[in-house]
């Protein structure tokens, strides 16, 4: 009977231990690592297909802008419009008042195709074609095609640096974007690994409860010879009874966190699940000074600093323009004819032409643009001290984010041989229990100890994937796999432009 108990309880100890693969695979279970759980993710979660909802709407916003060195067509009509008024006058022939109305229709259409180009200017061609009918008088026709050039004189080119920071407003956009996903991703890898700890502390409980039955039913048959006494009994009884209370306290809260775990990833709620996890690390040999140089030259929030200074010196600019001399030239040409019969307006053309051109510059102002160019200065000021200051910043989270990295590989490879011994003692401990070489207390001892080494060992293992995720967050870059996070959450996000 003690060889069988013995190879029945090593044998779930084995499949229940931290270094198993998992549990056997069934039909309806959807079982899969966490890479596998972000692939799910990235297809069904609400949180990070909202971020893609809001990067394809800046990203139509600068198609849009780009549009606009597209030629364009307008057409616009009005048919009809009338007005009426009413003129009172006296009339001293008949020494009265009289009251003459004045009725006026008309109707017009107009059309326009433009051209703009890159000077700010904007080439179009117009065409316009009305009728005009009073009371009393014969209804007059009037068309009118022309092409007309505006280009606006020395000043800013206001279509180029609008389609300037709109571009530089989407690469913001873009990296907020990207900064957004790798946080939902830090978050989902701590929800998953929390789970998949769980998970792996009730099969810790769960063996513990197996033990303490199998103890309390050894100690059973042994009080039958006489060989202990019932306090002994009662003692593992109280033991069974505790860690079978911590057992479904654990399995309550595995429910409460795969509830949480399946609408974060967007998996159906009646769907079962299995984590799967390598609980064994090959540590990543990581240069500082590489570490630092990709840090610095990938972070989205020293880019967006940099983006910001390029605004304000142009801001600077912008504000200087106010009191410069400025013009704007509109030159036309075109033909036109107006008659009382329509066929007549397509023929026999009176050519027109005109050329306007305006200046202006102020005077004087106080010094109130000035005033406004050294606010503008010191915006810009301040935006690169920000950028400095921000940088030292980056490169000491950098430092620390890898020396956690560095500490947390140490201490899971330290568990792991910690944890290692103490199998192999609880094992030992066990046979020595079924030959009643020590007795059922001395066996939870040992086992509690198993227990808590195995715990450490999780909580060690999370910490360093947590660190991992920490890292690329300072750094925007997978040294795991020795890739860009932004080239990964980029092409993501690029996907949408189909």
């Amino acid at each position: 009977m003690k060889n069988i108990l013995i190879n029945i309880v090593i044998f779930f100890a084995a499949t229940t231990l931290i270094f198993s693969e998992s549990f056997s695979q069934q039909a309806d279970v959807l079982r899969f690592s966490f890479e596998e759980a972000m692939q799910i993710a990235f297809q069904r979660s609400r949180s990070l297909l909202n971020i893609r909802d809001d990067f394809r709407e800046e990203y139509l916003q600068v198609k849009a802008e780009r549009a606009s060195l597209r030629s364009y067509s307008n057409i616009s009509a009005d048919l009809p419009s009338f007005s009426k008024s009413i003129t009172r006058y006296f009339d001293s022939s008949t020494e009265s008042w009289i009251n003459v109305a004045d009725r006026k229709t008309n109707m017009e259409i107009e059309w326009e195709i433009g051209q703009p180009i890159i000077t700010n200017g904007n080439f179009s061609l117009k065409s316009n074609m009305n009728t005009l009918a009073q009371k009393d008088e014969d209804r007059l026709f009037k068309s009118k095609l022309y092409i007309e050039f505006e280009q606006p004189l020395f000043t800013r080119n206001h279509l180029k640096k609008s389609i300037w920071r709109e571009e530089l407003n989407f690469e913001v956009t873009e990296l907020e974007s990207i900064s957004d996903l790798l946080r939902q991703y830090g978050r989902f890898n701590r929800l998953y690994y929390d789970l998949f700890s769980k998970k792996k502390e009730l099969e810790i409980d769960s063996m513990v409860v197996m033990i303490s039955r199998s103890a309390l039913n050894d100690a059973q048959r042994q009080l039958e010879f006489g060989s202990i006494d019932s306090t002994e009994i009662l003692r593992l009884e109280v033991d069974l009874l505790l860690n079978s209370n911590k057992f479904l306290r654990t399995q309550d809260e595995i429910f409460q966190r795969e509830m949480e775990f399946k609408h974060n990833f967007g998996i159906d709620l009646d769907q079962k699940i299995d984590l799967t996890a390598d609980l064994k690390i090959e540590p990543i040999p990581i240069d500082m000074d590489r570490a630092l140089e990709i840090g610095l030259a990938n972070s989205p929030s020293l880019r967006e600093l940099e983006i910001s200074i390029e605004f304000h010196r142009d801001g600077i600019e912008f504000v200087d323009s106010w009191s410069e001399f400025r013009g704007n030239l509109i030159a036309a040409y075109g033909v036109e004819r107006d008659d009382t019969k329509f066929r007549n307006i397509f023929r026999e053309f009176n050519k027109t032409q005109s050329l306007n051109l305006e200046f202006s510059f102020p005077l004087w102002d106080n010094k109130r643009n000035s005033y406004f160019v050294e606010s503008a200065k010191m915006h810009y000021l301040n935006a690169v001290n920000r950028l400095e200051n921000t940088k030292v910043e980056r490169a000491n989270g950098i430092k620390s984010a890898l020396r956690d990295v560095i500490s947390s590989q140490n201490q899971v490879i330290t568990l792991e041989e910690n944890t290692n011994r103490a199998r192999l003692i609880y094992e030992q401990s066990l046979e020595k229990f079924l030959n009643s070489d020590i007795n059922s207390q001395e066996l939870s001892r040992v086992l509690d100890e198993f227990r808590k080494v195995q715990n450490l060992y999780l909580e060690a293992f999370v910490d360093y994937k947590r660190s991992i995720i920490t890292l690329q967050s300072r750094t925007y870059w997978d040294f795991e796999k020795d890739i860009s996070v932004i080239e990964i959450f980029g092409g993501f996000l690029k996907m949408l432009d189909k």
